[in-house]
C-alpha cells in the first residue's frame, strides 16, 4: 500500500520512528515480528521476495503493518528469501534490544535479548552463510511461536500453578499444529493442481511440437523439390544461352557479309553509272558524226565503238543482276536468322519468367520454414518455462 502525501505528513509512522523512542516491550516486539513474518510469508508464497526488510520499510498501520518496496529492488539488485530472513532477524533484534545488529562491526558480538529462544532464532537468521539460515519464513514463524510462549512463561507470576502454564502451552501447541496441518494440506493441494496443469500444458505443447515438426518436414521437402527444379531450369537456361550466342555470332557474320555485298553492289553501280555516261557521250558523238558524215569509214568506226560499248553495258547489267540476286539471298538468310533469334529470345524470356516464379516460390518456402523454426523455438521455451516454473505456467 503506497501512502498518500497527507498520510505521509500526518498518519504514516514507520517502525524506525517507533524505535527512535527506545526498545519495544517484549509482547509488542513479538506481535510486530509475527505480523512481519506473516507479511513476508504472503510475499514468498507469490513467488517474490521483498529484498529490503528494515525498520524504515515497515509502516505501522493501526493493528497491522505494511511493507514498502525495498530500495534494493527499486535499484534492480537481485535478492532471495535468505535476504528477507536476515532482515527479519535484524529487525527482531533491534526491537528486543533497542540496538542495531552488528553496529560495532561484522565481527561484533550480539547482545542477549534475555530470552534464550529469541537469541537462538536471531542468531540463525543473522548467520553470515545464507545456507545456514532457516530455509523458509514458515520455519521462522514456528520458532517465533516458541519464543512467544517462552516469553509469556518467563513473565508469568511465580506463584502461577505449573499445570495452568502447561495447559496453556498444550493449547497453544494444538492450535499451532492445526494451523500447520491446514497450511500443509493447502500447499499439497496447490502443488497437485500445479502438477496437473503443468502436465496438461506439456501434453498440449508436445502435440503442437509434433504438428510443427510435420509442417517443417513438409516445408523441407518442398524446398528440396524447388531446389531440383531450380537446378534443371538453370541447366536449360545455360543451353539456351549457348544457342543464343551461336545465333548472334551467325547473325554478326551475316551482317559482315551483307556489308561486303552492299559495298560490291555500290561499286558495280558506280561502274554502271560511269559506263552509261560513256554510252550517252558516245551516242551524242554518233549523232554529231551522222550529221557531218561524208565518208563510210568514219561511220564504220563509230558503229564498232558503239557495239563495244553495248557489250560492256550488257556485262555491267549482268553483274548488277548477279549482285541483286546475291543481295536478295542474303536478305532472306538474315530474315531467317532474325526469326530464329526472336524465337530464342522469346524462349529465354519465358525461361526467365519461370525462373523468377520459382525463385519467389523458394523464398516463400524459406520464409515459411523460418516461421516454423521460430514457432518450434517458442514452443521449446514454453515447455522449459512450464517445467521450471509451474506457478508461471498456471498464471
Amino acid at each position: 500500500m503506497t501512502p498518500t502525501l497527507e498520510q505521509t505528513a500526518i498518519e504514516v509512522r514507520t517502525l524506525a520512528d517507533r524505535l527512535s523512542e527506545g526498545r519495544l516491550p517484549t509482547p509488542e516486539a513479538l506481535r510486530y515480528a509475527t505480523l512481519l513474518g506473516e507479511a513476508l510469508y504472503k510475499v514468498h508464497s507469490s513467488g517474490k521476495v521483498h529484498g529490503g526488510v528494515a525498520p524504515e520499510s515497515i509502516v505501522l498501520a493501526g493493528a497491522g503493518i505494511d511493507l514498502t518496496p525495498a530500495p534494493e529492488k527499486l535499484e534492480g539488485h537481485a535478492a532471495d528469501v535468505s535476504v528477507d530472513i536476515y532482515g527479519f532477524g535484524a529487525v527482531l533484534y533491534e526491537m528486543l534490544t533497542g540496538c542495531k545488529a552488528f553496529s560495532g562491526g561484522a565481527d561484533s558480538v550480539l547482545e542477549s535479548t534475555g530470552i534464550p529462544a529469541a537469541d537462538r532464532l536471531i542468531a540463525g537468521c543473522l548467520a553470515k552463510d545464507p545456507l545456514a539460515r532457516p530455509l523458509g519464513i514458515q520455519k521462522v514463524l514456528l520458532e517465533l511461536k516458541f519464543v512467544a510462549l517462552a516469553a509469556r512463561r518467563s513473565e508469568a507470576p511465580a506463584a502461577a500453578p505449573r499445570e495452568t502454564a502447561d495447559a496453556a502451552l498444550r493449547a497453544e501447541m494444538q492450535q499451532l499444529e492445526a494451523r500447520l496441518a491446514a497450511r500443509a494440506a493447502e500447499h499439497e493441494k496447490s502443488v497437485d493442481e500445479r502438477a496437473l496443469r503443468a502436465g496438461d500444458a506439456l501434453n498440449a505443447l508436445a502435440s503442437e511440437l509434433a504438428a510443427l515438426k510435420a509442417g517443417l518436414s513438409a516445408a523441407q521437402q518442398c524446398v528440396d523439390a524447388n531446389t531440383a527444379r531450380f537446378a534443371a531450369l538453370e541447366q536449360s537456361i545455360g543451353i539456351v544461352e549457348v544457342k543464343l550466342a551461336e545465333q548472334i555470332n551467325t547473325l554478326e557474320k551475316g551482317n559482315e557479309a551483307q556489308a561486303i555485298l552492299i559495298a560490291s553492289v555500290r561499286t558495280s553501280m558506280a561502274q554502271t553509272d560511269n559506263l552509261v555516261g560513256r554510252v550517252l557521250e558516245a551516242m551524242e558523238t554518233i549523232q554529231e558524226s551522222i550529221k557531218t558524215l561524208k565518208e563510210g569509214d568514219a561511220l564504220n568506226a563509230l558503229t564498232t565503238e558503239l557495239a563495244a560499248m553495248k557489250a560492256d553495258l550488257s556485262a555491267a547489267q549482268q553483274g548488277v543482276d548477279a549482285n541483286s540476286a546475291r543481295f536478295a539471298a542474303m536478305e532472306r538468310s538474315i530474315g531467317t536468322v532474325e526469326a530464329q533469334l526472336a524465337g530464342e529470345i522469346h524462349a529465354l524470356e519465358k525461361a526467365n519468367g519461370a525462373q523468377a516464379a520459382l525463385i519467389e516460390s523458394v523464398r516463400m518456402s524459406m520464409a515459411q520454414t523460418d516461421d516454423l523454426v521460430g514457432r518450434v523455438v517458442e514452443a521449446m521455451e514454453t515447455i522449459q518455462d512450464s517445467v521450471l516454473n509451474p506457478a508461471g505456467a498456471r498464471s
